[in-house]
């Protein structure tokens, strides 16, 4: 009787065991495609930092409508051919849906090796124009250089800032290109241009002779936030006293602890809202300095939106690639952390920006 019982027992243990992995679903892989061992590796982190947070909340809650969320991350070391091994490998391994990656360099390389493959990306930080307009599986959440450089010459001409000297890193033309062309076509006055790394340096002494010879108004800086630094305390240190006017690409959440006063009296000019009073901010933000210790700034908030919209339209179908694309363009005004955005019919974002100023080591919002 006892050997029956146990049989029994058995039976359904095994029984329960089958049934339950049939009604498992199988995990979905995403893909994070960055630069963590490249020269804009800060930027890097906090969108690898942003997407494990994200990943480790949605699988805890259950997943994507039941399916775990298997996370592949990869290192494209801000490498073109590294930036084509990594998008190879993800098409092999059959993962559909990718964030990243996050240069605007990258952009071209990144679209040729996806025409045609079963795969989408969205980037949180890409601002090239040179892949706008184009219907593919490519989404961005910032807005293009062209965009930022028409917001750039909308704050000049309030200030009334006639002359400008750019600053720009030759290394990543790609995400300042439209800017600088929208810069130059809409500035009252005359605009200057320097190159950073054109000979492997920055070569700021270049810079001095036109802010000695020239009426510079304001000095526009297209870098990131380690070269920032480094340009803003030079150009102090030598009793130059221009306002620098920089993008979302030079923050960082340490940025004011590193350059100091030299950036008093910065501008910002942020699409994205750095200090949302929302229920889902707060939580975020608590969540994020509580794993890692410092608070979310640019970087993290529009990774933070770029996982969840993808998330949000994969819930339909989290396994077809243009349903999932379908859905990202049908969603409207998104309330994301960042703001409010929407998707063109090529997938680039639609969004305001807004400006802010460095004061007290802060950002303060210039109504």
């Amino acid at each position: 009787m006892k050997s029956k019982t146990y049989l029994m027992i058995t039976g359904l243990i095994v029984m329960s065991i089958i049934f339950t992995s049939c009604l498992q679903k199988e995990d979905i892989k995403i893909g994070l495609a960055i630069g963590l061992t490249g020269r804009n590796a800060d930027g890097s982190y906090a969108v690898r930092n942003t997407v494990i947070l994200l990943t480790k909340r949605i699988n805890e809650q259950g997943g994507i409508d039941g399916h775990m969320i298997d996370l592949i991350i990869k290192d494209d070391q801000s490498d073109l051919e590294m930036v084509r091994k990594v998008d190879r490998e993800f098409i092999e391994k059959g993962v559909k849906f990718v964030i990243g990656h996050d240069t605007s360099m990258k952009a071209q390389t990144t679209l040729q090796a996806i025409d045609g493959e079963d795969i989408l990306y969205i980037s949180p930080t890409i601002a090239t124009s040179e892949v706008s307009g184009i219907d593919d599986n490519f989404f961005r959440i910032r807005p293009t250089d062209v965009y930022l450089g028409e917001s750039a010459v909308k704050y000049m001409e309030k200030k009334n800032y006639d002359n400008v000297l750019i600053i720009y890193d030759s290394r990543n033309r790609a995400g300042a290109e439209g800017a600088i062309t929208s810069i130059k076509s809409g500035v009252k006055g005359a605009c200057f241009e320097h190159a950073l790394y054109e000979k492997g340096e920055l070569g700021l002494e270049k810079t001095l002779d036109i802010l000695d010879k020239e009426n510079i108004q304001t000095v526009i800086i297209m870098a990131n936030s380690g070269d920032f630094t480094r340009i803003a305390q030079y150009l102090r240190s030598k009793n130059y006293n221009q306002p620098f006017l920089i993008s979302n690409w030079s923050n960082a959440n340490d940025l004011y602890e590193r350059t100091g006063p030299a950036m008093d009296s910065t501008i910002l000019l942020s699409t994205s809202n750095l200090y949302p009073d929302t229920e889902a901010y707060h939580q975020f933000y608590n969540d994020y300095l509580n794993e890692y210790g410092f608070e979310p700034i640019t970087v993290e908030l529009l990774t933070y939106d770029a996982f969840n919209i993808l998330v949000k339209a994969m819930e339909k179908d989290p396994t077809d690639v243009l349903s999932v694309k379908n859905q990202l363009l049908s969603i409207k005004n998104y309330q994301g952390l960042t703001g409010n955005f929407s998707f063109d019919d090529y997938g680039d974002v639609l969004r305001e920006s807004m400006f802010y100023i460095m004061k007290d080591g802060k950002w303060k919002l210039v109504e």
